[in-house]
């Protein structure tokens, strides 16, 4: 028979609590010592004294001190001058039992440098719950206060020149304007618009552009003073707010960012090149309801300023004409978004005709907006303000879809038809995601592209020399024809021929209202007449209206006319009312313009 073990007295089970208790205790004690050693942030101890206690290795790798160099020292030795209170005011909340959660700080470093932190804080209690000393858990926050701050600058500057950006400018002035409403301070606000930068940026690449609006904005930057705000907001635009100056002082500034920007050469592959600044000014008073009405107007007054001669400075009156007129164009901005969306522009169409032989049919195609009662707008009316607001090439988008469609429904009835043009404007060939459109579009149709033609001006290609090339040569590769509309509008008209293949000149319309009286104009057509046989090229000239003006551009060798003479615009399907026979009658080689600028 087994014995029973003896039960242990109640002496003995408490000695046994007892050590077991002690070692759990070592347990968490050595768990405890474990993480401290190993935790990526400082773990440091210290005396409700302020005297550091314990040092882990992360609080010597952050601070650089070392724990000998460290502890039995105030901990006052890692604040910054300006905010030494601040260990005072922790200590008497925690003292008075009120939490402490953890907070973001700056502290100093060994070195002496800044560093930003977040601290933690338990207070430390003895057996008879007294506050002895405080235990702070401090994370390095450098990198990721040097991210946020990264991240802020970025979503407020421009990257390029480092100036603010629009949305933080306008957030500047409208916390300007309502901060000064009731102050009876004179302000001012500078609109500046680069004249000529176009240029630079098409004839030596966007990376010297980059370099002549970061010249510019330090050249701007010098011209204002310290309490002013400059600020980039489009591509070659820029803004200032100008506080505490009236309107004298205003406009000197202005001028004096004028005259700078003005003396400012860039040179490169021994070309030099200048630029010009075309500024509105608008002083700023309580009467300004709105950011958005301030940037207009600054807006309109920089537009006159362009408008009149360039390289100039506006100031802006509230019963300027022309501003004026500058507002009923942004009207026009909601009502071509409007037929935009809603389809309301049509095509019409106006023929051109051969001067020499017969062959297949020409025609250009008008656009129309059609108004609320059904009456149709000129393009006259609302491309100005397409064009000023940057929407010229959404109408172009729809234009050219439009054309490509109506080819391919109509496309067994287009036997009688040359070939089809579409005006482009100078921002849509400019446009490399319209380019990629264009071409998208063409692609996708299954159409003869050889019937299609691409009208541009004159002015357009050559400022846009370099994007007009290679839209040239990219669309040509689908049998697409290619007009140079305006020839002859330029100075340098027969100089950049060579550089742009073209299939048709069309003579810019003012030579040929006065060519009968003017014997200027006669020495040019026919000049323009001979370079383009010389060339390969064939001529349009328009705005004929009188046989006797037709029967000189024969003599002078001009292939095509265009104008009320023989065609008054009509709706777009008259192309498929004529006949084929009616048509084989035409001139050969007719091109079916579509002029979305043509009144």
């Amino acid at each position: 028979m087994m014995t029973q073990p003896a039960k242990p007295s109640k002496n003995e089970e408490a000695r046994l609590l007892r050590h077991t208790a002690s070692e759990s205790q070592l347990n968490e004690l050595a768990k405890l010592a474990a993480i401290i050693a190993d935790s990526d942030d400082a773990i440091i101890t210290e005396s409700i004294e302020s005297i550091v206690t314990s040092w882990n290795a992360s609080a010597e790798r952050i601070f650089g001190y070392g724990a000998d160099e460290i502890i039995g020292k105030s901990i006052t030795i890692l604040f910054p001058k300006d905010r030494i209170d601040e260990e005072k005011f922790l200590i008497k909340k925690i003292e008075n039992n009120l939490q402490v959660k953890h907070h973001e700080t700056e502290r100093v470093n060994k070195a002496g440098k800044r560093i930003q932190v977040s601290v933690s804080l338990l207070p430390i209690k003895n057996t008879l719950g007294e506050i002895v000393g405080i235990s702070k858990i401090v994370r390095d926050m450098t990198a990721q206060r040097k991210m946020a701050d990264e991240i802020s600058y970025r979503a407020t500057h421009d990257m390029l020149t480092g100036l603010l950006n629009r949305g933080e400018f306008e957030k500047k002035l409208y916390r300007f304007i309502n901060d000064h409403r009731e102050a009876d301070l004179q302000n001012a606000l500078v609109y500046i618009d680069l004249d000529r930068f176009k240029v630079i940026n098409d004839s030596c690449g966007h990376s010297a552009g980059d370099i002549v609006l970061k010249d510019v904005a330090k050249i701007m930057h010098a011209c204002i003073r310290s309490t002013d705000t400059l600020a980039r907001i489009d591509g070659d635009e820029f803004a200032v707010i100008l506080y505490k100056c009236d309107t004298k002082q205003a406009m000197k500034i202005a001028k004096s960012i004028c005259k700078s920007v003005e003396e400012y050469h860039f040179y490169q592959a021994d070309e030099c090149f200048r630029i010009g600044a075309s500024i509105g000014l608008v002083m700023i008073d309580k009467n300004w309801a709105s950011t958005t009405s301030l940037m207009q107007a600054a807006d309109n007054a920089c537009y006159k300023a362009k408008n009149t001669g360039r390289n100039r400075v506006h100031i802006y009156y509230d019963d300027d004409s022309l501003v004026s007129a500058h507002r009923g164009e942004i009207k026009w901005v909601s009502r071509i978004e409007k037929a935009l969306e809603d389809k309301s522009f049509v095509l019409f169409c106006q023929r051109i005709m051969p001067l020499k032989h017969q062959g297949l049919e020409h025609a250009e195609i008008l656009i129309r907006m059609v108004d609320k009662d059904g009456t149709l707008i000129p393009p006259s009316a609302f491309l100005p303000a397409a064009e000023r607001f940057h929407i010229a090439s959404r109408i172009d988008r729809f234009v050219v879809a439009e054309v490509l469609e109506w080819m391919q429904v109509n496309k067994h009835a287009l036997s009688h038809i040359e070939s089809i043009s579409v005006n482009l404007s100078g921002q849509s060939l400019s446009d490399p995601t319209f380019h990629r459109y264009v071409l998208d579009l063409i692609s996708s149709v299954l159409i003869d592209c050889s019937k299609l033609c691409f009208e541009i001006t004159e002015t357009a290609a050559i400022t846009n020399i370099v994007d007009a090339k290679k839209f040239i040569a990219e669309i040509s590769q689908y049998g697409v024809k290619f007009a140079l509309d305006d020839f002859g509008s330029g100075v340098s008209s027969f100089g950049y021929l060579k550089n742009l293949d073209v299939d048709y000149l069309k003579i810019d319309g003012q030579f040929i209202t006065d060519l009968m009286q003017n014997d200027i104009g006669q020495a040019t057509v026919r000049c323009i007449a001979e370079v383009a046989k010389a060339t390969g090229k064939k001529t349009i000239a328009e705005w004929v209206e009188n046989k006797t003006v037709e029967n000189l551009l024969k003599k002078m060798g001009v292939d095509f006319t265009q104008g009320y003479l023989k065609h008054n615009p009509a709706p777009l399907s008259f192309l498929l009312e004529t006949s084929c026979s009616y048509a084989c009658s035409q001139l050969k080689n007719n091109v079916v313009k579509m002029d979305t600028f043509a009144a």
